[in-house]
């Protein structure tokens, strides 16, 4: 496991969700996303084994963050980043449910800036660990509600 998820599970990341954005979290969160997904197939491997309850809930809130983030750049780049931490956060979380509000978040967000959840999904689906991408997958084959189309 990689030093930079170990600090996910630090105490320093409680009331992460009600700082301010930009907050220096972010970015130390960005560097563990960032050496996910440039990372080789097995270090992906490793970090996804290494996600446990607390550090797959500050993933999940960077990627309600970063859906925000997203809507105030105009920029699918934060949210393809907020994808990868949530689909991190899949299957790891205490409460599976919790991830709900952030894909709604992620799915409003992508809308607003004139693109659709399933395509910025299907934009970095070859790098999901696989119960992220179900995860994912799952909220956009539930219907109508469950992703925007455009």
């Amino acid at each position: 496991m990689t030093a930079g998820l170990l600090h996910l599970r630090e105490k320093r990341f409680s009331g992460y969700l009600v700082v301010k954005i930009p907050h220096e979290l972010d970015t130390e969160v960005e560097a563990v996303i960032a050496a996910y997904m440039n990372g080789p197939e097995s270090a992906r491997r490793e970090m996804v084994d290494g996600v446990n309850g607390r550090s797959a809930a500050v993933l999940s809130v960077y990627g309600q963050r970063m859906a925000s983030v997203a809507v105030r750049s105009g920029s699918v780049g934060p949210l393809r980043r907020g994808l990868v931490a949530i689909g991190l956060a899949e299957g790891r979380l205490d409460d599976p449910r919790d991830n709900l509000f952030v894909l709604a978040a992620a799915n409003d967000s992508a809308s607003l800036i004139g693109t659709s959840l399933r395509t910025v999904i299907a934009d970095v689906a070859d790098v999901l660990p696989s119960a992220g991408l179900a995860g994912l997958s799952h909220v956009c084959r539930a219907g109508r509600r469950g992703c925007s189309r455009r």
